[in-house]
């Protein structure tokens, strides 16, 4: 959204293209490879706060099932966005600050909170930077747009076909 109100094109296309490629990986990966939560596995020896019996962990326990995905969906968004931002030499160093402490914010909270195993953490590390670099790629971007406007223009084909109908 902010990129938008600064009408920040080049930046909020990079950004877009990025985001993409994050969710392309990670959601196979969560509906095909699901990882239970460190809570999950007793002789992990380690008891979250999240899961905790409490009210709070039985109302959390009662709305979540239990597992999570590799890698971190958590940490790779936001990490993408602060890398993103900084690979476009903003310099509004404000925002770039406060989504650093973001990012180190969220790799402690999951953690802590037993969310995601250290694997997944780094996965999403991983895949951040990844998804940076493919989003950065002059030809990347190309090729994303080419079959952004082919599905466009058959999209808009058939929607022009259907408001058409039988006569």
């Amino acid at each position: 959204l902010m990129l938008l109100c600064l009408d920040d094109r080049v930046t909020l296309r990079r950004y877009s293209v990025a985001m993409l490629f994050n969710y392309l990986v990670l959601i196979p990966f969560y509906i095909f490879f699901p990882v239970t939560v460190t809570g999950f596995y007793s002789e992990s020896g380690l008891t979250p706060l999240l899961y905790i019996n409490t009210n709070w962990g039985r109302v959390v326990t009662s709305v979540d099932p239990l597992n999570n995905d590799f890698p971190s969906g958590h940490v790779s968004i936001i990490l993408t966005t602060l890398l993103i931002l900084i690979s476009a030499g903003w310099d509004r160093r404000g925002y770039v600050y406060f989504l650093a402490a973001s990012v180190v914010g969220i790799v402690f909270a999951v953690l802590f909170l037993g969310v995601h195993w250290l694997a997944d953490v780094f996965g999403g590390l991983v895949l951040a930077v990844g998804a940076t670099m493919l989003a950065t790629n002059e030809k990347t971007q190309m090729t994303v747009d080419r079959y952004v406007r082919k599905l466009s223009v058959r999209l808009m084909k058939e929607d022009a076909d259907e408001s058409d109908g039988p006569k």
